[in-house]
């Protein structure tokens, strides 16, 4: 008998690239977030000069 190819990503497989896709992003955005404060804080320190 000939063994069927499988095509495609199993649910299984999809949920969990989607969470590691969702936990990078969550990562991302709190550094980004974190970066924006220190320049908005370094902008204001400027102008204060």
């Amino acid at each position: 008998m000939r063994r069927l190819r499988r095509k495609g990503l199993t649910l299984m497989e999809l949920l969990i690239v989607v969470a590691i896709i969702a936990a990078l992003a969550a990562l991302l955005f709190t550094v980004f977030q974190s970066v924006r404060e220190r320049a908005y804080i370094a902008s204001c320190t400027s102008n204060l000069k």
